[in-house]
């Protein structure tokens, strides 16, 4: 099962794939630095999903507002190129069924890939 996955060629199959590789990557410049001065927290800029009870919410704010995990995204979106290549080398799954679940809507063209 792939749950809320991604695919290898969503940044570079569309010119809108590349512009959010391009912004989300500029974004991520900054971002640490942002959350290292309290800004990202200030600002709510990655807030918790609003249905979550208000414990959660609280829970999950501090942690998507923390130094470390905005950091630490960051570089794991900064290894988006040498992680799609590994999963591009990816054999067939063979007889083996598969099952992707995603959140909300996606585009027709997420979800041709």
């Amino acid at each position: 099962m792939l749950l809320d996955s991604s695919h290898p060629d969503q940044f570079t199959r569309t010119p809108e794939g590349q512009a959010t590789f391009r912004r989300t990557t500029r974004l991520g410049a900054v971002l640490p630095w942002l959350a290292r001065l309290g800004i990202v927290r200030l600002t709510h800029f990655l807030p918790a999903h609003p249905e979550l009870p208000p414990q959660q919410r609280a829970e999950v704010a501090a942690f998507n507002s923390s130094t470390r995990q905005v950091a630490t995204s960051a570089k794991e979106f900064r290894a988006t190129p040498d992680t799609c290549n590994q999963a591009r080398g990816t054999r067939s799954l063979g007889d083996k069924p598969l099952a992707v679940i995603t959140a909300g809507d996606q585009p027709p063209d997420w979800l041709e890939m």
